[in-house]
């Protein structure tokens, strides 16, 4: 798959964020130092994902919820590789029927996907994403949890008194 990213995308720089996982990390630094050309990079744990998601044209993601929000947030259309059964799948197919991302089952799918993922195509996934988006959603949270306490509170109040 990083072979098929680096010949589709030779203008591109890409970063695979490998977390702890060491063998995955030493794997991606053998392809790129066999492929030489410097634009592919093998990212240990990091704190910042964020700001990679943020400069991505699109991201090659696990369909996991936070990895979802993250992309949707920063605008980065998603190419899900065999989405785990389950939670993972269904949020998958859900950014693939709103037009954030896509889904490939297999390699063959993979390099067919990877082939649409330019210029408009990406661009109107993006515009998908930001507008599914809501960056804003631990705020929103957290207001109706504190409303609906003050409502309570209030309630309970009233009630006193009425006695």
């Amino acid at each position: 798959m990083l072979t098929a990213l680096l010949e589709q995308f030779t203008d591109r720089h890409i970063a695979v964020l490998c977390g702890r996982n060491d063998k995955m990390r030493e794997k991606v630094q053998e392809i790129a130092q066999s492929d030489g050309s410097g634009r592919l990079s093998a990212v240990s744990f990091t704190d910042d994902v964020a700001s990679y998601v943020q400069r991505a044209s699109f991201v090659v993601a696990k369909a996991g919820g936070i990895s979802v929000s993250e992309c949707l947030s920063a605008g980065a259309p998603m190419l899900f590789y065999k989405p785990q059964p389950g939670q993972e799948y269904h949020n998958a197919k859900v950014v693939a029927h709103l037009g954030a991302g896509q889904i490939a089952e297999g390699r063959r799918e993979f390099l067919s996907v990877l082939k649409r993922f330019k210029g408009e195509s990406l661009v109107d996934m993006s515009k998908a994403a930001i507008a599914i988006a809501h960056p804003d959603a631990a705020v929103r949270a957290a207001r109706a949890i504190v409303q609906t306490w003050e409502w309570t509170t209030r309630k309970e109040q009233l009630a006193r008194r009425d006695l």
